[in-house]
């Protein structure tokens, strides 16, 4: 029975009952005085089975594992942790579709079992908040402050061959910034100046700098997912400008790295600019308003992305157009 009431105290309630499955599957056989089972009378398992019809959701302290495709009365699945092999009952069944529901809170799986398919979960170790932690995974080291974290992390990391990290799901908020330091799988000539970390998750491509020491990169981040290297080798774009003795514009922008700086002289003094980033538009803002620049007098703008990419303009004030004589008029 299920009652739901509204904030005037209004009431609608479901009742119903719960009825077996047709056919409910034998109970595992019980462990002596424990609930897991060691890997000693597991059946051996091949070194790595691909499971495409398997999917993971993680969901606070839950993980929701998905899988098509079972034959038969869905298995349970088998959680191993460490030297323990634990079975997990289904959760439920639905159109063909299998889920099991882990909680984190009490085991943190190296992997997961599903009828024939074996799947790694690379889950590492709880990081609880309000204190500060330093986990070693493999190429990645990650340093959390005492106010990186809302809630418990159940941190996960895996690294791909395009020298790609994963650290959890960017759909996960911290509080504050997280440090880590990464070394590549591969190791690569990287040009270290124009070489960075980027944000990947979301379908976006965010920068994140970081520097190299060593043949790895430190860098700072204050949100989970997806990171990559990508390398920045293209100055900055600079186009529509317009100079006159009133003013100067022009739009700028970078393709990937983003916009450091900017700089414009007019007559090899540095002239103060104001940048809409939302517009790509820079333009002059003179103290005095009234005071026109010299036409015919050199203009030289500087833009230098994120990575040390520097593009540069040159082009004159222009001379404005003579005033045409007023025509007589005629009697």
């Amino acid at each position: 029975s299920i009652t739901l009431f509204d904030n005037y105290e209004n009431s609608a309630t479901l009742r119903f009952t719960i009825l077996p499955d047709a056919a409910t599957p034998a109970p595992p056989p019980a462990a002596p005085a424990t609930d897991s089972l060691t890997t000693a009378v597991i059946d051996p398992l091949p070194t790595h089975i691909d499971v495409p019809t398997a999917t993971l959701t993680p969901d606070d302290n839950l993980l929701k594992i998905s899988v098509r495709g079972l034959v038969g009365t869905p298995p349970p699945a088998r959680l191993f942790e460490g030297a323990t092999t634990t079975l997990l009952a289904p959760a439920y069944t639905r159109n063909g579709q299998t889920t099991y529901l882990v909680d984190l809170a009490t085991t943190l799986p190296d992997s997961v079992q599903v009828g024939r398919g074996r799947i790694p979960l690379f889950f590492r170790q709880r990081v609880l908040p309000g204190q500060k932690e330093v986990v070693q995974a493999g190429n990645i080291q990650i340093r959390f402050n005492a106010e990186s974290l809302f809630d418990t992390l159940y941190l996960s990391t895996r690294t791909l061959l395009d020298n790609t990290l994963e650290i959890n799901q960017y759909t996960i908020p911290i509080n504050d910034h997280i440090d880590v330091r990464y070394t590549p799988l591969r190791p690569v000539a990287v040009d270290t100046m124009r070489t960075k970390m980027y944000a990947l998750s979301g379908g976006r491509q965010r920068f994140l700098g970081g520097n190299w020491a060593n043949g790895r990169i430190e860098f700072r981040t204050r949100e989970l997912g997806r990171f990559g290297l990508l390398t920045d080798v293209t100055p900055p774009d600079i186009r529509n400008v317009s100079a006159t003795p009133g003013g100067i514009t022009a739009r700028i922008s970078d393709d990937l790295s983003g916009i450091d700086q900017f700089r414009v002289f007019v007559g090899g003094v540095w002239t103060l600019m104001q940048y809409d980033y939302k517009r790509a538009l820079i333009w002059s803002d003179k103290l005095d308003a009234t005071t026109l620049f010299e036409p015919g007098t050199e203009v030289r703008l500087q833009v230098r992305d994120r990575t040390g990419n520097v593009a540069e303009l040159t082009t004159a004030i222009a001379t404005p157009p003579a005033p045409r004589p007023a025509r007589r008029k005629r009697r």
